[in-house]
């Protein structure tokens, strides 16, 4: 029974995957009307993209969900708050620098500005500022402070620095902040 519920969980992650793959293989074969390179390496990385996401998943939903539902769960019955706060901060800064998609982007961003804004420099800072968030947050909920009292002074700073930040800076911190909060 256990082995059908594996394969069940696999054919989940499995259909998940391929309307993507199905949708950009249609992009490119029908309407670009190119024909995709090296097949068996594009089927053979297709499924190790299904198999390595499924065991990511799996070993999630193993070992770091039940952790985090332990350590929420105890967290609330400290009282010092600062503590709760700090390790809110602790959990988004280290969150934030294994997510994927920013170091993608950092990369990429490494590249364009040839080295002048390096990878590692660019990811600590949206980790520093996504902790920076969700202590912000969890604080907020502490000491049930208004959304709009915290959200409000905020959002007008980053729109002041908007007017006074080069170009090239706005559109990346708006491309790191998708993509460190796009999945959360």
């Amino acid at each position: 029974m256990r082995g059908l519920k594996g394969l069940n969980d696999l054919w989940e992650t499995a259909r998940s995957v391929l309307p993507l793959v199905l949708a950009l293989a249609f992009f490119q074969l029908v309407v670009l009307r190119k024909p995709i390179k090296n097949v068996k390496e594009f089927i053979i990385g297709v499924l190790l993209s299904i198999f390595g996401l499924h065991f990511f998943l799996k070993g999630v939903s193993m070992s770091l969900l039940p952790l985090g539902d332990s350590v929420g769960g105890n967290l609330v019955v400290l009282d010092r708050k600062w503590l709760i706060v700090a390790i809110a901060f602790v959990i988004g800064y280290f969150g934030t620098l294994v997510e994927p998609a920013l170091k993608t982007l950092a990369l990429e961003v490494e590249e364009i500005s040839m080295g002048a804004i390096p990878n590692k420099v660019l990811i600590h800072a949206v980790a520093v500022g996504f902790g920076a968030g969700m202590g912000i947050g969890v604080y907020k909920i502490l000491n049930n402070i208004s959304y709009v009292k915290v959200v409000a002074p905020l959002l007008l700073v980053i729109l002041v620095l908007i007017f006074f930040a080069p170009e090239e800076f706005v559109s990346i911190a708006m491309d790191s902040a998708s993509a460190t909060t796009g999945p959360v």
